[in-house]
């Protein structure tokens, strides 16, 4: 009887400690062989452990691009765990740390407009465990995560997911950290009245010269200043143009600021673009 109660007292003891360690650590439940970690709006980031494409469940392998697009898995990506893989949560993303002297507009300088042709092109999906890298400074195609961001304006947010967007068709507007704030708000008023298959983020990697950036599947606009009629003209003929033609919305949603809407005049598939 005595070894029962010691036994009982042992497992009341074991259940506190686990339960102050999910606390401190932020610990969810448990499901499969792993806990589940919740992420907060904050930089910081949680580990899973991830699959190789060795013991990917056949459920959600692609015999195009490796893994199925839009299916939740812990054991890949879920949206949620090891977001450090593409983006460590740094400020220097998003911050302008000289707002006092902003890249300066020059007028005289005319936009480029770059297209790439993609036709022999498929991307590949790759769970979080794989680090994929671009050459381009501002990729335009490309292998990408599995789970695309829910679209709309974000604080940032890395290639690796918004390629994806891409491939579905989107539009994404890049800017400069220390770009113009009234060219950057100007141009999202343009891209938010175009479409709703947008999304939005600074982007470090633009030159100071073109701090601005639309992107598309296979083609990018880069500009200075924001000449509204050479950017509708850009949506209108490179927009819905992606492989993938689906408007369904995405999961990966960290640091998103503003849910993207369809603009007055067209609906949730984009059925006109720039329609006003």
């Amino acid at each position: 009887m005595g070894h029962l109660v010691q036994l009982a007292m042992s497992l009341s003891l074991f259940g506190i400690l686990f339960i102050s360690l999910v606390r401190c650590y932020n610990i969810g439940v448990i499901s499969g062989d792993f806990p589940i970690f919740e992420i907060s709006d904050g930089d910081t980031f949680m580990k899973r452990e991830t699959s190789d494409g060795g013991n990917m469940p056949s459920d959600m392998k692609d015999s195009v691009h490796g893994v199925k697009m839009g299916v939740s898995s812990d054991i890949c990506d879920n949206a949620k765990d090891n977001l450090e893989t593409d983006w460590k949560g740094s400020p220097l993303n998003y911050t302008c740390y000289h707002p006092k002297n902003r890249l300066p507009v020059v007028k005289a300088m005319k936009p480029i407009e770059d297209c790439t042709n993609t036709d022999k092109f498929f991307a590949r999906h790759f769970c979080m465990n794989e680090k994929i890298e671009y050459k381009e400074m501002i990729p335009t195609f490309g292998n990408h995560r599995p789970l695309w961001p829910i679209y709309g304006e974000y604080v940032y947010i890395p290639p690796q997911r918004w390629l994806h967007n891409l491939e579905h068709g989107a539009v994404v507007m890049l800017y400069h950290p220390c770009a113009e704030p009234g060219e950057v708000k100007k141009l999202k008023k343009i891209v938010k009245g175009c479409l709703r298959r947008h999304v939005i983020t600074p982007y470090q990697n633009l030159s100071a010269d073109k701090p601005l950036a639309l992107v598309t599947w296979g083609c990018k606009l880069q500009m200075n200043y924001v000449d509204e009629n050479v950017v509708k003209s850009f949506i209108k003929n490179h927009a819905l143009r992606g492989p993938e033609q689906t408007a369904r919305e995405g999961q990966y949603k960290f640091k998103l600021t503003e849910i993207a809407i369809a603009p007055t005049g067209s609906n949730y598939k984009d059925k006109k673009l720039c329609p006003n």
